[in-house]
């Protein structure tokens, strides 16, 4: 409802080809924005959705219009504050990038790169900027490769990649360096066949001396394998890790994170927490007290945990922390203790997909069928609901979602609402197809290339000389040269110079002026070198003592033909006769006044 482009219609024939024409009357449409600046609509539009609904008679459908649209009346009249989120926008559609119909993950490197895992086709970095694709340590280390899950630690410079298929699956470490398309072996980590979930993060090491904590943070990578989790900490080996330990779990584990220096594993209806400070430690904290009452029901069906969010942050006290706990069906409230802290739970309008949470702090984002629903954590308010079909999260934070638009499938962002730039840069498509980002000149849509190392070394170089070139300014006559009469420029615009300082430019631009040279001695012996004015008796009398040649033009437009008749010609300054200076003669004797190529300022653009 607080959709602006919500509406409730009847429909036409044309609208429901399909439908037997008896129901037509029983057909209302329901429409709906989705992305905003989607490549198929102007800059700012969005495109729409049509929802198709039909009613028992006609009469049931008439009340289904009327009170439809009576309800958003009475909605914009409340004037009740707009708590969007976010707003949805394109970054790329099939018809730009069709490997997307087989994207499984992704992670954001910068603002302008982004990796996507597919399925057979291995893993590539899309530069935005460059609208270029590169397979991450070359084509042959990602030949039929499937890519479940992808994390991206900055600090270490790391890229962490669950590789399929489920029967061999494992865990490896791709370098940053590897971005770049060069070839790079992927480093398999030991003793991951056979997981099905994995995470990276950073913690510190707890109790260890000075020398070692002065180090900084130690980053961990977290393996779930049935019923144990393997943690690895990242070094500066050769393998770029060694195993840490490894913890039995009591259930077969639903969902893992690194939050700090804690692993947090969720299980069917419970949550625990385990210190990774420690390598000889391996209790626990349970986030989900039987003790309370109000939380037993979790243990009388089947609650599938999703994640866990905590609200205060690593800064407030471990006693007084406060988590979200994320169940298939609900969301609840829980202290340090495990612990009941709040009476509101978040209940879901709609049954969530498999996978279907995102936390983009500090908002919930539970992917439906047919919508996103978006919860603020804080408030446990329900603030948006956003329509995007089949919508599953890319990457964990929900920044990257995969969605049907019209039956095509598309790669959307979500933008902050508040925010004063989107999280990644998506060069805009102006109306005649150019796109804005730099040296791409299209006739469509934005379309995706392969780059391979190597062969496009010269890609930089096409690019700079595809930048546009800016229109001249600041141009003013000076002095005119050559064919044409002075008459003819009187339409051009002079610039007014600095008073004082005109003269001093002149004279600089007439020793700059070349002087015209001829092959004739009889011609130099004739006319001898004589300094050139720009006044109007000296171009005159330049005009009037210029000979005829077969080779040149006269000043009023004559030449002679091949027959000796005079042809006339149309002169301008835009066809000058100039002899090629490759014809010098060493003698100094031999240059004439013939008028050089016109020197002119051009008109302002």
């Amino acid at each position: 409802m607080r959709d602006p482009d919500f509406g409730v219609t009847g429909v036409s024939e044309q609208d429901v080809i399909h439908a037997n024409k008896n129901d037509l009357a029983k057909i209302f449409r329901i429409t709906t924005s989705q992305i905003q600046g989607s490549s198929s609509t102007d800059e700012g539009a969005a495109t729409k959705q049509y929802t198709l609904l039909m009613a028992d008679s006609q009469e049931e459908r008439k009340k289904w219009v009327i009170a439809l649209n009576e309800l958003k009346t009475l909605l914009k009249r409340s004037r009740l504050a707009d708590r969007s989120a976010f707003s949805v926008k394109e970054v790329f559609d099939v018809t730009s990038l069709p490997s997307i119909r087989v994207a499984q993950c992704a992670v954001v490197i910068d603002r302008t790169k982004v990796v996507i895992g597919f399925a057979d086709v291995g893993m590539y970095c899309v530069e935005l900027d460059r609208e270029t694709l590169v397979a991450v340590g070359g084509e042959k280390e990602n030949k039929g490769r499937f890519i479940e899950k992808v994390e991206f630690n900055a600090s270490e410079q790391l890229i962490l990649v669950m590789v399929g298929p489920t029967k061999d699956r494992h865990v490896r470490l791709v370098p940053s360096a590897a971005l770049d398309g060069r070839d790079l072996k992927w480093i398999k980590v030991a003793e991951t066949k056979g997981c099905h979930l994995m995470s990276m993060s950073a913690g510190s090491i707890s109790g260890t001396s000075s020398a070692a904590s002065s180090v900084g943070n130690v980053h961990y990578i977290a393996v779930a394998i049935k019923k144990s989790v393997i943690i690895y900490q990242i070094d500066r080996s050769e393998k770029r890790h060694k195993k840490w330990k490894e913890l039995a779990m009591p259930g077969l584990p639903q969902s893992l994170a690194i939050e700090g220096d804690r692993l947090v594993v969720g299980f069917t209806h419970s949550f625990r927490t385990w210190a990774l400070g420690d390598q000889a430690n391996s209790k626990h904290i349970s986030l989900v007290n039987m003790e309370d009452q109000s939380l037993q029901f979790l243990s009388q069906s089947n609650y599938e945990a999703q994640l866990m969010i905590e609200l205060n942050g690593e800064a407030a006290e471990p006693s007084s922390r406060e988590y979200l706990l994320v169940f298939d069906k609900l969301g609840l409230y829980v202290d340090a203790q495990g612990r009941r802290s709040r009476s509101q739970e978040l209940m879901f309008p709609s049954a969530p997909r498999p996978g279907g949470f995102a936390h983009l702090s500090p908002h919930l984002c539970v992917y439906s069928e047919n919508q996103v629903d978006v919860f603020d954590v804080r408030s446990a308010e329900w603030v948006q609901t956003i329509n995007l079909r089949t919508a599953t999260p890319l990457t964990p934070d929900g920044l990257l979602s995969l969605c049907i638009v019209n039956d095509a499938p598309f790669v959307v962002m979500l933008c902050d609402v508040l925010s004063d730039e989107d999280a990644l840069y998506v060069p805009q498509v102006s109306p005649s197809g150019t796109s804005s980002a730099v040296g791409k000149r299209k006739q469509g849509k934005r379309k995706f290339s392969v780059r391979v190392p190597g062969k496009d070394e010269a890609r930089a170089g096409d690019r700079r000389s595809n930048l546009p070139i800016s229109y001249p300014s600041d141009f003013m006559h000076i002095v005119h040269m050559g064919p044409g009469s002075v008459h003819e420029l009187q339409s051009f615009i002079d610039l007014q110079p600095q008073a004082g300082s005109n003269q001093p430019n002149v004279e600089k631009v007439r020793g700059l002026i070349p002087i015209m040279r001829s092959t004739s001695s009889s011609a130099a012996a004739a006319h001898p070198v004589k300094q050139l004015g720009g006044s109007k008796q000296d171009i005159e009398q330049i005009h009037r003592g210029r000979p005829l040649s077969t080779t040149s033009k006269s000043s009023e437009g004559s030449s002679l033909g091949r027959d000796g008749n005079t042809t006339t010609s149309s002169t301008s300054c835009e066809n000058p006769y100039l002899e090629p200076i490759s014809k010098q003669q060493t003698n100094p004797s031999s240059f004439s006044q013939s008028p050089s190529s016109p020197l002119c300022r051009l008109p302002p653009q």
